[in-house]
Formats: structure tokens, C-alpha cells, sequence
């Protein structure tokens, strides 16, 4: 609907100013106004067709933004060895994943991102806590990057992203315990100093590299580039499988 709205202001705004260079009466502005608005409602297929334009052309402007900040930061997405790698860690593509634990889409995408790593042996997956909701959120992200330190990363992970039920300290607790990690240590590691500020980076991050190309943060985000981070794909909220595998695909060749 808003961008619906957006349309007809650009409509009332492109009638305005040719009505007042042709003198153009009250009357005869209304008459081309009820013309454009018969027009429309007999083709509502210009709408939806404008508004396709309308949409594409936003992402457009918000992927060159995002691309910008990507080429000026490639340390901090592709080469920040504080973040837990899975995959093949000399993969020729990275893959990279800003990601809540409490994300419905993060969830949707824990099994894309499997089966890639698992069909793709030359893949390098690159995992960034970023956990936007707060709360459990952090608490999950913490515990996720002490259980790296248990060399048990990504089957917690993988755990976290599949659990149904509400992610409480409790929940946490009791899928760390079989993922089989020891939680005297795991809640030892969770109060790192190291912890805190490898989440504190990615939410840094990510909160400048968004909020310069999009306007707000979200999850998941996804980046895929190739060995050297000289050819990339920002996917803003993921893709299905074979879409994926298309991207990666075309950034490896």
C-alpha cells in the first residue's frame, strides 16, 4: 500500500507542474486528473507494474550502497578470524551470515545453509552473531561462541536454529547439554571479555553497513565472495537452495 501511495504522489506530482506551464484551469486539472485515475482503475496492471519499477529500482540503490560499504570493509566481512568458520576453511567462496538464534527466517535458512556446506566441499561458511532481538538473543549468541571454544560450534548452532520452543537461559542450557558441551565451562567462556566484543563488532558492523544501505538492521543478511573479495553478492534476507547455489555458482566462476 505505501507503495502504492508513493505511485499516485508521483502521478499528482508529474500532473502538477504541466497543468500550471499550460495554464491550465481548476477545471481542466481535474478533468486530466479523473482521465489518469480512469485509466488506472480500468489498467491496474500499470500499478502493479509500476510498482515492480518502484521496487526494483530500490534495490538497486540499496545493493550499490551495500556494495560500497563491502569494498571498503573487506577485512571485517571476509577475513575477521574472531568469527566461527564451517565449511572448508580455504574454500575458494566464503559465505557469510549475519544471524539471530530468534530469527523465524534465520530458522527457514539453517537447512539451505547445511546442505550447501555439506553438497559444497569448496565452500567457506563465515558465521556473524547478530542478535537484533535482544534478551535470549545475546544469551543464545554468547553460548554459541563459548561452545566454539569446545570445538562444538556448529552443531549447537544448527541446534539453536532448529529448536521450536521458546530460546530461555533454560532452553540454552539444555540443548547445550546434548550437544554435549560442558556447561561449567561453556557459562565460564559465555563472561568472556573476548565474547562480548567479537558481538559487539559484528553489531557494529552490521548497524553501519544496513543502516548505510538500507536504513535498519535485520536478519539474517547473507554475503557471498570469492577467494580474494574482489567479486561479491550481497542477499539481503536469503534465497532458496538452488538460487543460492546459482549466486555462489556465479561468484566462483
Amino acid at each position: 500500500m505505501t507503495q502504492i501511495k508513493h505511485l499516485l504522489l508521483s502521478l499528482a506530482l508529474a500532473v502538477t507542474p504541466l497543468a500550471q506551464a499550460a495554464s491550465f484551469d481548476n477545471a481542466q486539472t481535474k478533468d486530466i486528473e479523473g482521465i489518469i485515475h480512469k485509466y488506472l482503475m480500468a489498467n491496474p496492471e500499470v500499478l502493479v507494474e509500476a510498482s515492480q519499477a518502484y521496487k526494483n529500482k530500490q534495490m538497486s540503490s540499496m545493493k550499490e550502497k551495500a556494495n560500497q560499504y563491502i569494498t571498503s570493509h573487506k577485512k571485517d566481512f571476509f577475513s575477521d578470524k574472531s568469527n566461527p568458520v564451517a565449511g572448508n576453511s580455504k574454500g575458494d567462496v566464503t559465505l557469510v551470515e549475519f544471524f539471530d538464534y530468534q530469527c523465524g527466517h534465520c530458522k527457514e535458512m539453517v537447512s539451505t545453509v547445511h546442505k550447501l556446506m555439506q553438497e559444497d566441499k569448496n565452500l567457506r561458511v563465515v558465521f556473524k552473531q547478530l542478535p537484533i532481538f535482544q534478551g535470549s538473543s545475546i544469551t543464545a549468541a554468547k553460548a554459541a561462541l563459548a561452545a566454539e571454544k569446545q570445538h562444538k560450534f556448529i552443531a549447537f548452532h544448527e541446534a539453536l536454529l532448529k529448536e521450536k520452543k521458546a530460546l530461555t537461559q533454560d532452553q540454552i542450557m539444555k540443548i547445550a547439554k546434548i550437544a554435549g558441551l560442558d556447561l561449567n565451562q561453556l557459562k565460564k567462556d559465555m563472561d568472556s571479555e573476548a565474547v562480548t566484543k567479537q558481538i559487539e563488532a559484528n553489531t557494529q558492523l552490521a548497524q553501519s553497513f544496513l543502516k548505510d544501505s538500507v536504513g535498519y538492521v535485520f536478519t539474517p543478511i547473507f554475503v557471498v565472495a570469492d577467494q580474494s573479495g574482489s567479486k561479491f553478492q550481497f542477499i539481503p534476507g536469503g534465497l532458496d537452495y538452488d538460487n543460492m547455489k546459482k549466486v555462489i555458482k556465479e561468484v566462483r566462476s
